[in-house]
């Protein structure tokens, strides 16, 4: 066995997530409600601990955390929470294993003798309070050199559920691990009781496919569901935010390999590595044969995903692959690899990794939560405040997401510029955001066209009413007008004093007679003036 591994393997599970008090919550519950850190916090398992970041050494790698500190601009740490500032975004767990009872991580693929047998070094779970997350197993290779052997472990060790099911009704997923899936994935000596996962639930008649591996699982606890039940109560829903594939990452000592990868061609001014099966199979996660028999379509895609800066580099040769689904590093085994570029790629480019994926899967989040809106706005039960509070909620949360956690660079360092570049290219993460905005605008724009309508209704109710009381004014104006003759009549003819017997004869008669007949003409002018409208 190594003393140093052979390869160092991180398998990253992106996921979005949701708290749901009750089965209900997820339609009926808003986007805040739904991923409050805190909630995260009551219902992960004791085996998990938080991971606090310290500058401080850490003697196992010959790594000082300083290094990872000053890797990063001030806002990207946040993010990571690796600030020396308290961090509300980010939640950071780590299982507390006991490295003395050796910890592995066993990939059982059919055809081979042997299982392969990794080391684990940790696993961690980020949470993010945009309701996405990220779940990694941080193993070491210390059995097999082998390339073949690597190849097989990249590929088969992120399955988390098959990519298809055969026709066999009593082994449907036997033709699938013939191709990709793993027979079994063992977890030893990581928890009380050794954990496997056998995949057989998917020979089940009606399997549901985004099934959490019993590896992840059984690690989160009862209280983190790959679904919403009907009774389920005060749990965390998990769904993938890929694929039946976890992110791979993964650097490898081969020297021979190198040589062969840095072949100059000057007439040509290529790197042989332009057209090999290896560096394909190896970049874009494959088996021991490339998924891509175009040679002109294998060059086109390797020239995209290879960062070559350092081939020719004197102490010591190191390529780069990363594709949308992997970072890759092949690297010769020099003291400055084994040290330098080794936790480089276990800190630096693993964080850089984390950041990339939580911007894409925050950025289908938004999409998918945009979709829930309109379908919220469509129920004519819900009313024009309700739909306005879901958009606006959401507008809020985006906003925040873009200023504080979608990054456009996250590193001063030339290298770590470049490498970030290529990773959120491949991903299409700009591309795929400026879509979001404009879902979120368009959002945004209907809520403020509700607005501006209901404004336009309410100040139309405003004036009908002021009409109306202005027309109600105007009719008692014109009686009490009509009948101010009638009174000063009424006085005029000593109806304010007390008469005599044959004063009240005449004049109170004749004051009798002349309030009728006003009485009787302002009935008639209201009656006119009503029939002229």
């Amino acid at each position: 066995m190594s003393k140093t591994p052979f390869s160092h393997h991180i398998f990253i599970f992106p996921f979005r997530w949701d708290y749901l008090k009750t089965s209900k919550c997820l339609n009926d519950s808003s986007f805040l409600e739904r991923t409050r850190l805190a909630d995260i916090e009551r219902l992960l398992p004791e085996h998990w601990e938080k991971e606090d970041f310290s500058i401080k050494t850490i003697e196992k790698d010959d790594f000082n955390t300083y290094n990872e500190y000053t890797y990063f601009h001030d806002y990207s740490r946040e993010v990571l929470g690796i600030s020396r500032r308290e961090v509300k975004s980010t939640l950071r767990y780590r299982l507390a294993i006991r490295h003395e009872s050796n910890p592995m991580y066993n990939i059982h693929i059919k055809g081979e003798h042997q299982p392969f047998k990794l080391n684990i070094d940790k696993i961690t779970a980020y949470f993010y309070d945009v309701g996405v997350g990220c779940f990694a197993f941080h193993l070491e290779n210390r059995e097999t050199a082998d390339a073949t052997h690597i190849l097989k472990i990249n590929n088969f060790g992120r399955r988390i559920y098959p990519q298809f099911l055969g026709t066999d009704e009593d082994d449907q997923i036997g033709v699938t691990q013939g191709a990709f899936l793993p027979e079994k994935i063992e977890l030893k000596n990581v928890l009380d009781v050794d954990i496997s996962e056998e995949f057989t639930y998917f020979n089940l008649s009606k399997p549901i496919p985004d099934k959490l591996p019993a590896h992840i699982s059984k690690l989160l606890g009862s209280e983190f569901e790959f679904r919403a039940y009907e009774k389920s109560e005060n749990v965390v829903l998990l769904r993938p935010i890929i694929d039946d594939r976890m992110y791979t990452m993964s650097f490898y000592f081969k020297d021979e390999k190198l040589k062969e990868l840095s072949n100059y061609n000057k007439q040509t001014e290529e790197y042989s590595y332009i057209n090999n099966d290896f560096w394909y199979s190896y970049v874009y996660v494959d088996d021991t044969t490339p998924a891509c028999s175009s040679k002109t379509m294998m060059r086109n895609l390797l020239k995209k995903s290879t960062y070559d800066r350092w081939l020719d580099y004197k102490w010591g040769q190191t390529l780069y692959g990363i594709s949308r689904y992997s970072f890759v590093v092949l690297l010769d085994r020099t003291k400055h690899a084994e040290v330098h570029t080794k936790n480089h790629f276990k800190y630096h480019y693993f964080n850089m990794a984390v950041i990339a994926l939580m911007q894409r899967a925050a950025i289908l989040r938004f999409s998918g939560e945009t979709s829930h809106v309109v379908d919220k706005i469509k129920d004519t039960s819900v009313s024009d405040s309700e739909s306005m509070r879901l958009i606006s909620e959401l507008y809020l949360e985006h906003i925040y997401f873009i200023n504080k956690m979608y990054h456009r660079e996250i590193s001063p360092q030339e290298q770590g510029i470049e490498l970030y570049e290529m990773l959120t290219s491949v991903m299409e993460i700009e591309e795929h955001n400026n879509y979001l905005n404009r879902e979120i605008q368009e959002l945004h724009n209907y809520a403020s066209f509700i607005d501006n309508k209901n404004n336009e209704v309410r100040e139309s109710i405003r004036n009908k009413k002021m009409d109306n009381l202005n027309k109600e004014t105007a009719k008692l104006t014109r009686v009490a007008t009509w009948f101010l003759p009638a009174g000063l009549l009424v006085g005029i003819l000593g109806m304010n004093t007390i008469p005599s017997e044959a004063e009240f004869n005449t004049n109170g008669l004749i004051s009798i007679i002349v309030v009728v007949l006003f009485i009787i003409f302002s009935y008639i002018l209201v009656y006119l003036s009503k029939n002229n409208k």
